[in-house]
């Protein structure tokens, strides 16, 4: 490798650098959450039960919308914007996880934030944030919902899983949604994405929405874009949220030793 395309390499790693400095920081401070025998068994779970040859398998939706509230409703240009609660029913894929899992209380509760005029078959324009973002007052600017819902759209946001008010209390555990020293929990946090996503098309459906389009920012990008190629190119949405774990996997060796992280693919 040349000086020249050292310095190339130094200077387009540079947001991403900056991106895991901290991750980094945290891993340094942050409690192991497992062994290395626990770990194997963790991991080798999703092997046994097919979910690594068929992604598709470790996906579950519910036909039916859950119990929901609306726990704020306030008037917004004209319209109102509403603050829906839910009582997220996944429940993970390894036993393994779900102690873990389930003590993140907050997470328990999911979030879907509406602005809408109030009638009922109107188009909505569903918005999926990033990572460590959620808060309706940054999607508001992220995503022009002032301008869309001037266009005769109604709007909805949904709260990915572990982001916002579904945070860990403890500053140690906040984007926690992505864990590359621990990726069955990040596969998990994905699954629960999904699950959690569906629940919130079939909320909107019961609230009188019309035809309902997908925008997305980073994570929430990479959640579109899965369903996208699902259904317009047959590719399952599994595969392509296999090759985002690889990624991550990827970006392991950032934070931790590479043992660890070859662990994680046996």
């Amino acid at each position: 490798m040349t000086m020249l395309e050292r310095i190339q390499n130094t200077m387009g790693g540079f947001v991403d650098n900056c991106f895991l400095a901290l991750p980094r920081l945290i891993n340094r401070i942050r409690p192991i959450l497992t062994d290395r025998k626990s770990h194997e068994k963790t991991i080798g779970h999703y092997y046994e039960h097919g979910h690594v040859a068929n992604p598709e398998s470790f996906f579950i939706f519910h036909d039916k919308a859950p119990r929901y509230t609306i726990m704020q409703s306030r008037p917004w240009q004209g319209g109102r914007k509403e603050m829906v609660s839910y009582t997220s029913e996944y429940t993970p894929r390894n036993p393994a996880l779900r102690e873990l899992y389930q003590s993140y209380d907050q997470n328990k509760t999911g979030y879907l934030v509406r602005w809408t005029h109030g009638d009922r078959d109107r188009n909505t324009v569903f918005c999926l944030h990033g990572y460590m973002l959620g808060d309706p007052r940054q999607a508001e600017k992220m995503f022009k919902i002032k301008k869309l819902f001037s266009m005769g759209l109604d709007v909805a946001l949904f709260i990915a899983p572990l982001h916002w008010k579904r945070a860990p209390r403890s500053p140690l555990r906040r984007g926690a949604f992505l864990l590359p020293e621990n990726p069955a929990l990040t596969w998990e946090h994905f699954g629960q994405a999904m699950f959690d996503l569906h629940s919130c098309f079939l909320i909107l459906k019961s609230e009188g929405s019309g035809n309902i389009g997908i925008i997305g920012a980073s994570l929430g990008g990479v959640t579109i874009l899965a369903l996208y190629l699902q259904k317009q190119r047959g590719w399952r949405a599994g595969w392509v949220q296999m090759v985002l774990d690889c990624a991550i996997l990827s970006l392991g060796l950032f934070a931790v030793s590479a043992d660890k992280v070859a662990l994680s693919v046996l």
